[in-house]
């Protein structure tokens, strides 16, 4: 990433992501501000003003939001933990793009409240096992050489009985989680695409190859994995290029040490799909045969999106994979995963049993095989 400026709010100029971030960055001119200058930055163009300065500010709302979820489709309450708002990575067609209008990237900083949240919400006895994602505004890894977060939260989730972490990242750059006290309590997710479309449509990212490399680098550390072909994306033979990707995966990975697999088919909201080109001059998602669906956004015809779950849903299967579908409708798990679920309660419960019980056979003694 070429940061052009470092910018500090007063308020979390002491805390220790401050500090890491400066160290990390020892050449970049770094700037200290207000909170009310930093409110008139964030009005700023980011076309026109760069986007290529990074902010450490004070997180004054929620770290801790359910995600929303598409209206009609079956959400598997899931809890987004916002630390960082963007991404270096230039995914043509990832929703970050229109719905996060900022001249910077924003790492919070202010982790005594963070922790505060997490102690009332997830780590509470009383409550209820809580997955915990931090991939939803920015990529899980990919800021960690700066700012040092994945780390920080491995270790926290570790120390805890209640809650699991994933980190969902198209990043290769693994190896400052290999030396971690995980505790089992950290799932490390990547997101996968065909090879042609990791070149096309994902600018900045690691390789196919190289982000299953990395994900059976951190297996190998006790780490289990989970994986996202989210957006899966019609190509000419797109079924022989898929499958490939899965014999990829047999032949890298444990498939008892994936905790499950998400399915999801390319979805375009109005705005997205009028800037990607903009974005992206070369790309072809644009051209594709859409039709807006039960959500608003735009999504392939029924029948391809049916035979797209149902093919891969197959061949995963055969290898011991476990399978669910990502912002989809019932119907869609029906025909293609063989059940289907009656509310978002019953999604949360098939990945929660996941995420309990989904242990490879040596790893049944771990410290934190049977916790929460």
């Amino acid at each position: 990433m070429n940061i052009k400026e470092l910018l500090i709010e007063d308020a979390v100029a002491d805390s220790w992501i401050t500090r890491q971030a400066q160290t990390a960055l020892p050449t970049i001119p770094t700037r200290h501000i207000t909170q009310e200058e930093s409110r008139t930055l964030h009005k700023a163009d980011p076309d026109k003003d760069g986007g290529c300065r990074l902010l450490l500010a004070k997180q004054r709302g929620r770290f801790l939001k359910l995600c929303p979820g598409y209206q009609g489709s079956n959400c598997c309450a899931y809890f987004i933990l916002h630390v960082i708002n963007g991404c270096p990575f230039s995914c043509t067609y990832c929703a970050l793009g229109a719905v996060i209008n900022s001249p910077f990237l924003t790492i919070y900083a202010n982790t005594e409240d963070l922790e505060a949240e997490l102690e009332r919400n997830v780590f509470n006895p009383h409550t209820k096992i809580h997955r915990v994602g931090t991939g939803q505004f920015s990529d899980s890894l990919a800021l960690d050489y700066i700012a040092g977060i994945s780390p920080y939260l491995v270790e926290l989730f570790a120390s805890k009985a209640k809650g699991f972490l994933e980190l969902k990242s198209k990043s290769n750059r693994v190896h400052h989680l290999l030396g971690l006290d995980h505790g089992y309590r950290t799932i490390v997710s990547f997101s996968l695409s065909l090879p042609q479309i990791v070149e096309q449509e994902e600018g900045g990212t690691a390789s196919l190859v190289e982000r299953l490399k990395a994900a059976a680098t951190v297996q190998e550390h006790g780490y289990r994995v989970g994986l996202h072909f989210d957006p899966l994306v019609e190509v000419e033979e797109w079924k022989r290029r898929y499958n490939e990707v899965v014999e990829m995966i047999d032949d890298l990975l444990d498939p008892e040490a994936i905790v499950w697999v998400s399915l999801g088919t390319l979805r375009l909201d109005k705005t997205l799909r009028y800037r990607m080109r903009t974005w992206n001059p070369s790309t072809t998602l644009d051209l594709a045969e859409l039709q807006k669906g039960y959500d608003g956004r735009f999504r392939y015809l029924p029948e391809l999106r049916f035979k797209m779950y149902s093919e891969l849903t197959s061949r995963l299967r055969r290898y011991g994979l476990p399978v669910y579908l990502c912002m989809e409708a019932s119907r869609y798990w029906k025909k293609a995963l063989g059940w289907e679920p009656r509310t978002p309660l019953d999604v949360k419960g098939l990945l929660d049993d996941w995420a309990l019980n989904r242990w490879p056979r040596g790893w049944r003694s771990g410290p934190a095989a049977d916790a929460g």
